[in-house]
């Protein structure tokens, strides 16, 4: 049944990461919640959600997603990366 959910998860994501490419952090954001209700081990929407709110000043919101994204996923060198973003935000 799990992988059943996966393409949809992906397919969330890749909407998601359309709509921030286009500069529409506020409307990704609902699209990266249903992925993570979908799937909450997607460690993919829990960065892309924190890159949104980094896009829009939401730093403690950002800190708490982007530290999730690197717990479930400590190989991904973008969630560092976005996670000094958040550090950077924030001085």
């Amino acid at each position: 049944m799990a992988s059943s959910c996966k393409p949809s998860v992906k397919k969330y994501t890749e909407n998601a990461r359309q709509l921030m490419l286009e500069g529409k952090f506020e409307e990704a954001i609902p699209i990266l919640n249903t992925a993570i209700k979908k799937n909450s081990s997607s460690h993919e929407a829990y960065n892309l959600r924190g890159a949104a709110y980094l896009e829009l000043d939401k730093f403690e919101k950002a800190k708490k997603d982007l530290d999730k994204a690197i717990k479930l996923h400590k190989k991904d060198y973008r969630y560092f990366y976005n996670k000094g973003r958040e550090n950077t935000g924030r001085i």
